[in-house]
C-alpha cells in the first residue's frame, strides 16, 4: 500500500478547457495572492494545481492502478474548507479527478 500525506490546494477550473487564457491566468494570480499572504508555499504543476507536500511516504511512486491513502483538506481561496480528512482513507487512483 503506497502512503500520501498531502494539503492540496486545486482549482480544478484552471486547467478546464472551458475557460480563456485570460481567466486562466486571472484564477493563477488570484491562487498566488492567496498562497503569499497565508505563507503556503506550493509547487505548481504543469495542469495549473498547486500542492504542498507535508509528508511523502516511501516505497514505489503510485501507479494509475494502485489503491492510495491519504490525509488532505481542501480550501477556497477566501478560506472556506471545502472537504478535510483527517485520518487516512483509501482511495483508487484511477477513480479520482486528475488533480490527485
Amino acid at each position: 500500500m503506497k502512503a500520501l500525506l498531502a494539503i492540496v490546494l486545486l482549482f480544478s477550473f484552471v486547467s478546464c478547457s472551458d475557460y480563456s487564457t485570460d481567466d486562466k491566468n486571472s484564477f493563477d494570480q488570484e491562487i498566488k495572492a492567496y498562497l503569499l499572504k497565508n505563507k503556503i508555499k506550493a509547487k505548481r504543476s504543469d495542469s495549473g494545481v498547486y500542492i504542498t507536500m507535508l509528508s511523502e511516504g516511501s516505497g514505489e511512486p503510485v501507479k494509475y492502478n494502485d489503491e492510495i491513502r491519504v490525509i488532505y483538506k481542501g480550501n477556497l481561496l477566501n478560506g472556506t474548507e471545502f472537504d478535510v480528512q483527517y485520518s487516512p482513507i483509501e482511495m483508487k487512483l484511477k477513480t479520482l479527478i486528475p488533480a490527485w
